[in-house]
């Protein structure tokens, strides 16, 4: 349904629309402040400020960085605090979504299956799930270790599979963990080992030390699989490394003049030819024995370039080993190039230089970069970052025409929608019109058929998206989250299935609420990002249609945040009320008689005895103390606001700044809580 303003007067509705008005896309799923194309880069870019967001909660708010000490001395005090705690158990039960997907980074057709009915998909929050019926439905394995930060996964042809984890390319780029020290990605614990399918174990080789994100092994980038050695390459945070031996132990792969390529590695492909190519410090490495390997970036005209590089790519194309890709973004995570080798990585032209009008990463490059060549045709490939392209060659000379195939604007419902943000592009086997997509948005099906993409999000019980806040209503089955990349999601729990949520603001979720006293009124924030903006929303139909910005912040209330809390206090029998409402007698009620009168907040009904001493007749009216109480506090930069009028959506809600740099609160709200009576204020900031 399309998201609409809602009107509550005629005067309002032109101020409103002149004024305050924004527009959405038709599919309701997302806000254009901007329009265009600066819509699109604003949602591209919205990784940065998440993930600075996850760095600044976690990281030591003196020093900026994560010390391991820090996190031992936690430890160790929730150690001592084990005998004071409850020894009842907790029982969970999975909310949902479950038709919604989050950050996807591996994808494999389980090579057991002769139909490619099986697949495996793992995401960085959540773990890895197993589809029997061709991606339509999953289910998790792996429930022992059950939620790996995943970043890739290979099957050897024997059928095990292996799984890399520690989400690096969040890390690396967008916290600063090279010049700072700190990580907004989570690092992971090594690499894991499944023989069943099912059940993945540790490989003892490859576990990390403890939070030290610069440990060997923090960081698994890539798996690869030489199946005519039986060798596995790992390319990792300190270095691209190969195991001749299942995984129990580990060496360094080497250049031609013996010197371990340790730099940080992002990449490492396995050509059906046992041809290797690498990309250590983002210098593209290669092998056609397994070692040692030939320095190929040396900036010349036929090689691949050495400087100002943040994140190389690489596909070799399944028909034709002598052909190599390499997708190429800047140091800024803009685009550099695509080159192509056909000689095995000795040559290399460009096949889609950088242009303004060919820029694809939105300064995300080093975040989602994913390249695949068709299976058939070596002279094709699929190319990814915040949408989905098509590249092919269409003569001699090495020339390539560009098409956008996909779009993350139009809603999952449209043919050629796929969620923003590709990391991974995996075909069927045995077909060249069939693959599957990782996204931050789960997986998503792409069939070619007639000349024409389409596409289909299959994300049924695949339980990985990542929540920031979650917010109860009061009903056992009825919640909202905000999620990363998912905005705002709502779980009535009366869809389908209970667990099927429907996003009901888009972008980034944030801090969200919904009425008690009235579920249908919620409240959704989104990020402003360094724009000092409007970060609250107001519904009154669970999300269908929001006020606009002047009819419920009346121009107060603004924060230039990732982060906006909120509390939302409502009580049913408020004894300190100050707020009144009038009754009107519609017949004669003698003193001491209990009516029922109706709040101002959605009407709630509550009982009232009259005074012993007044009779009322029809047509009388009396003031009586509203005992139902509805209380929104805001935390922004350096103020705290509150209003008592959230449920009164005929008026511009008065709002009252209880706090702020002059007399009380400044700094940068993180968390806010209230006291039971809602008389006392708790806001947690970015310095405690």
């Amino acid at each position: 349904m399309k998201k609409r303003i809602l009107p509550f007067s005629l005067f309002l509705i032109f101020i409103g629309l002149t004024t305050f008005g924004f527009a959405f896309y038709s599919d309701g799923n997302s806000i254009d402040r901007h329009g265009g194309k600066q819509n699109i880069q604003s949602s591209a870019r919205a990784i940065k400020p998440a993930t600075e967001y996850l760095s600044v909660i976690r990281n030591n708010q003196l020093t900026g960085i994560i010390n391991p000490e820090d996190v031992i001395r936690t430890q160790y005090q929730i150690s001592q605090q084990a005998a004071s705690r409850s020894t009842s158990s907790l029982e969970w039960i999975q909310a949902g979504p479950d038709n919604f997907g989050g950050r996807t980074r591996a994808i494999i057709y389980d090579n057991r299956d002769s139909d490619a009915n099986t697949l495996y998909a793992a995401a960085v929050s959540g773990g890895i799930w197993k589809s029997v019926k061709g991606g339509i439905t999953w289910k998790k394995v792996n429930q022992e270790n059950a939620n790996l930060y995943i970043s890739c996964m290979q099957q050897a042809s024997n059928g095990d599979i292996y799984v890399g984890t520690g989400e690096s390319f969040a890390a690396e780029t967008f916290s600063g963990l090279g010049q700072m020290g700190y990580t907004g990605g989570f690092m992971g614990q090594g690499v894991y080992k499944s023989s069943d399918g099912d059940k993945f174990t540790l490989l003892e080789g490859t576990k990390p030390t403890l939070n030290d994100d610069q440990a060997d092994w923090a960081f698994v980038n890539e798996l690869a699989i030489d199946n005519s050695k039986k060798r596995i390459y790992a390319a990792t945070n300190t270095g691209l490394k190969f195991s001749d031996d299942d995984g129990k132990t580990w060496v360094f792969a080497v250049d031609t003049a013996g010197t371990e390529l340790t730099g940080n590695a992002f990449d490492v492909q396995v050509a059906t030819d046992g041809t290797v190519v690498a990309a250590v410090d983002n210098l593209c490495y290669l092998s056609t024995g397994g070692n040692p390997f030939i320095l190929r970036s040396t900036g010349d005209s036929i090689s691949l370039p050495s400087e100002k590089l943040g994140r190389t790519e690489f596909a070799i194309a399944p028909s034709d080993p002598n052909v190599i890709y390499a997708s190429i973004a800047d140091e800024n995570g803009n685009l550099k190039g695509v080159y192509k080798s056909e000689d095995k990585g000795t040559k290399w032209h460009v096949i889609l230089p950088f242009t303004t009008s060919t820029e694809m990463f939105y300064t995300q490059g080093i975040y989602n970069n994913a390249i695949t060549v068709f299976p058939n045709d070596p002279d094709r490939v699929l190319l990814g970052g915040f949408n989905l392209m098509e590249g092919k060659q269409y003569s001699e000379g090495g020339f390539y025409s560009w098409q956008t195939i996909s779009e993350g604007v139009t809603g999952p419902f449209s043919p050629t929608y796929v969620h923003f943000n590709h990391h991974t592009y995996v075909f069927k086997p045995g077909s060249d019109n069939v693959f599957f997509i990782g996204s931050d948005g789960g997986v998503t099906e792409g069939t070619y058929a007639e000349e024409v993409y389409s596409f289909k999000t299959n994300n049924r019980s695949y339980f990985t998206t990542q929540f920031y806040t979650v917010a109860p209503s009061g009903r056992k089955n009825y919640l909202l989250g905000g999620a990363e990349g998912n905005g705002t999601i709502s779980i009535p729990g009366n869809a389908n299935t209970k667990e099927q949520g429907n996003e009901i603001f888009g972008g980034d979720g944030g801090p969200c609420a919904v009425s008690l006293i009235n579920p249908d009124i919620v409240l959704v924030t989104v990020p402003t990002n360094n724009n000092f903006g409007s970060p609250v929303f107001r519904s009154e139909d669970a999300g269908d249609n929001y006020s606009t910005t002047g009819q419920f912040l009346g121009g107060k209330v603004g924060n230039k945040f990732f982060r906006t809390p909120i509390a939302l206090w409502e009580n049913f029998d408020n004894d300190n009320s100050r707020d009144s409402v009038w009754y009107f007698a519609r017949d004669t009620i003698k003193g001491n008689s209990t009516i029922q009168v109706r709040s101002k907040n959605s009407g709630q009904p509550f009982w009232y005895t009259t005074p012993s001493d007044v009779t009322l007749y029809d047509g009388d009216s009396i003031q009586v103390q509203d005992r139902v109480s509805s209380v929104l506090f805001v935390a922004t930069e350096d103020n705290i606001w509150m209003t008592w009028d959230l449920h009164q959506f005929s008026k511009v809600p008065n709002w009252y700044a209880i706090s702020n740099d002059d007399y009380g609160f400044s700094g940068v709200p993180y968390s806010i809580a209230y006291s039971s009576d809602a008389n006392h204020l708790f806001v947690g900031t970015l310095d405690g």
